[in-house]
């Protein structure tokens, strides 16, 4: 029997009409699956995956960064091996200066593809999905106070979820070198772990650091590999690893990895270059003017001849 999508809104309060709204579009058939998602304030405790009995199969991070505009992708594998339905969260926490450009969520086969629209626009998505049966829902978010983002789907027990997230970002140059952050905040031990970061700069990397927060022991499983162009950077902490203590069960994943780098410069950038004066134009030449008196003069034959001076 094929039962409609309960559609819920999620609601933030918003600063006066500054806001975008996230339209999640698809169809479900033969399932029960409630799905609501939101954008609240910035949460002091943020988890990537909430839930009871849920077990994380993957969780990738790839961001890929071309003449400093980076563009960041989130995926995640999830698993309801509770015996009930429940809700499953998805989190992640994003720059301020980023932007939401795409949002897939994958239940058990069925797709939902969700876009940033216009409010006139994602109003209008809506209706027409509500009005077609579909499974739909918005979001309201203030466009200055895009920090995280919460997603949340009630699905059946046994229920495969793929999270898949993707955001942009300008980066901006600040005390000599542009820093790319990745809030990484699983929330549990992940078998499949991995942060790639791919920098092309086609003016060529003068220099590149990859740091984290969550101590030195994570400092030693970066991997960086830098050409004259290119950089790579790897953090793929194993399940041992991940442990917070050697018999530990909660994950010690909790903090930044940041990329920073800075392009090469031409040696001259910064300085005016002053082309060298012209030199003195030649003087003109000197012409001497000379005037000749002309005259007729008789000679002693007493005829005229012409004499000049």
């Amino acid at each position: 029997m094929r039962r409609s999508l309960l559609i819920l809104l999620g609601l933030l309060v918003l600063h006066h009409s500054c806001s975008f709204e996230f339209v999640i579009d698809g169809e479900w058939e033969d399932e029960e699956v409630m799905l609501s998602v939101s954008r609240p304030l910035l949460l002091s405790v943020c988890q990537a995956i909430r839930g009871d009995d849920i077990k994380v199969k993957s969780y990738r991070v790839e961001s890929r960064i071309t003449s400093r505009f980076a563009h960041t992708t989130i995926r995640s594998s999830v698993v309801n091996s509770n015996a009930r339905a429940q809700s499953i969260g998805f989190s992640v926490q994003i720059p301020k200066r980023a932007f939401i450009s795409n949002f897939t969520m994958n239940v058990n086969g069925i797709t939902f593809v969700g876009s940033v629209k216009e409010k006139t626009v994602a109003r209008r998505l809506y209706a027409q999905a509500t009005a077609r049966n579909k499974a739909a829902a918005i979001i309201r978010a203030n466009s200055q106070d895009l920090e995280t983002f919460n997603t949340e789907v009630h699905v059946p027990p046994g229920s495969n979820i793929e999270f898949e997230l993707h955001y942009q970002e300008m980066m901006e140059r600040r005390l000599g070198s542009y820093e790319h952050l990745l809030y990484l905040q699983p929330g549990r031990l992940v078998p499949q772990f991995q942060v790639d970061v791919y920098i092309y700069e086609p003016k060529g990397i003068s220099k590149v650091e990859a740091h984290t927060s969550l101590g030195e022991r994570f400092e030693e499983l970066i991997q960086l590999t830098v050409t004259k162009d290119k950089a790579h950077a790897v953090f793929k902490p194993n399940l041992q690893q991940q442990r917070k203590c050697e018999n530990c069960t909660d994950s010690a994943i909790d903090g930044v990895f940041s990329v920073a780098y800075d392009v090469t410069r031409d040696s001259n950038a910064g300085e005016l270059q002053v082309p060298p004066p012209p030199p003195p134009p030649h003087p003109p030449p000197t012409h001497t003017a000379r005037s000749r008196i002309c005259f007729l003069k008789y000679n002693k034959q007493r005829s005229l001849h012409r004499v000049c001076v």
